[in-house]
């Protein structure tokens, strides 16, 4: 129920066999866990599985229309502006940069790179949505509905990248090792990994207030920056650069009013009574003291620069 109210074209129908085969074909089960690592904060998805090719294409990214087009409410997100700035820096630096995006939707961000600071021919994106695909080829720009890892069977593309971009996707993902062995297989020397995930302390702080649940199989994980300096440790990367997101008092309460009532639709559709609107009342008020005390720690994302080594 959690996913028919947070995606943009899940029907009931939809719903029942999206259900079915998470718990039939993923989990194999019909529960998940999810668990806090002591040593660094990483919380993670048990089954760690993530969602394929079938559950990204039930959960389509726009909303379609009565012509069969998508409307991509096109945003230039914050995440995106921190990462134009960084890759005009090591364009400058080095000519003719090549570039793969991992999980690019209908091509919001490499639309606007693509203008202004790497050639079309020198992009790959990658997007399970057909829709995805088919938007980002209207582009100009080369798509394919893969999964990153099955790069690494194709030697024209080893060693091929300077720059690799994974926004709002790195939390979708499952099985680190042979992500980051392609990762290794697809970049060149002092290589650039650029991601955004959501901000592990704000998916805890909307979760403890009402807000809505960060349900697996579609996120997997929630960072912070101990578990990325981990990360990057095991798989031999750099931190270039660490930023969560700031946004105001009213941005935060905003998102956590919306996510809080979603919340309420999936628990019960009954009109609240009289003492629970009361209730209610009260706990937003403290909710907003909440918010005044930790406001810098939840902002809604986090924004990962890492290098890759060089020996």
């Amino acid at each position: 129920k959690h996913f028919l109210y947070t995606s943009n074209a899940l029907s009931e129908n939809k719903l029942s066999e999206l259900s079915k085969h998470i718990s039939e074909d993923l989990w194999k089960a019909s529960v998940a866990k999810v668990i806090e690592c002591a040593d660094c904060s990483f919380t993670y998805a048990n089954p760690f599985i993530a969602g394929d090719y079938l559950f990204y294409n039930t959960m389509l990214h726009g909303e379609a229309v009565e012509d069969g087009s998508v409307s991509t409410h096109e945003i230039w997100d914050w995440e995106f502006e921190e990462a134009r700035k960084c890759i005009d820096k090591i364009t400058k630096e080095q000519t003719n940069s090549t570039l793969l995006e991992v999980g690019a939707s209908t091509g919001g961000f490499i639309k606007r790179i693509s203008k202004e600071l790497i050639d079309k021919n020198n992009i790959l994106c990658l997007e399970y949505s057909e829709v995805g695909v088919s938007e980002i080829k209207k582009l100009g720009i080369e798509a394919q509905s893969k999964d990153v890892r099955e790069l690494v069977n194709e030697e024209k593309l080893k060693g091929k990248f300077d720059i690799i971009c994974l926004f709002q996707v790195f939390e979708h993902l499952d099985n680190y090792d042979k992500l980051f062995e392609t990762f290794d297989y697809l970049t060149s020397d002092g290589a650039n990994l650029i991601m955004a995930v959501p901000n592990g302390e704000r998916i805890k702080f909307n979760e403890l207030n009402g807000g809505l649940l960060d349900l697996p199989p579609n996120h997997l994980g929630r960072f912070n920056k101990k578990s990325f300096e981990m990360i990057s440790k095991k798989y031999n990367w750099v931190i270039a650069d660490f930023k969560i997101q700031e946004e105001t008092y009213q941005q935060i309460f905003g998102g956590l009013l919306y996510y809080r009532s979603l919340q309420k639709k999936i628990i019960s559709d009954k009109t609240p009574t009289k003492f629970e609107h009361f209730i209610d009342y009260i706990t937003i008020n403290i909710i907003k003291l909440k918010i005044l005390m930790n406001r810098k720690k939840v902002g809604d994302n986090i924004y990962i620069h890492l290098k890759k080594a060089v020996y």
